[in-house]
């Protein structure tokens, strides 16, 4: 909603899990806060599509190149 605001916790770093999805022709995709050895109660699921799947990948590798090399 416009003109809301929430505080959320910032973790470090995330686990990924994911399980095909044939019923949307690609996979079900969740990330949880924080990592193995540390948990948290976080999590976001979605499913996408191979399209998705690709979309955010490049999304991902655009975030990466625009923070530079090493």
């Amino acid at each position: 909603m416009p003109g809301t605001a929430t505080a959320l916790p910032i973790c470090r770093g995330l686990a990924k899990g994911w399980a095909p999805a044939p019923e949307v022709g690609g996979v079900l995709l969740a990330i949880f806060a924080g990592n193995p050895d540390e948990p948290t109660d976080e999590a976001v699921a979605t499913l996408l599509s191979r399209d998705g799947l690709r979309a955010l990948i490049a999304d991902l590798q655009s975030i990466d190149q625009q923070l530079g090399k090493d």
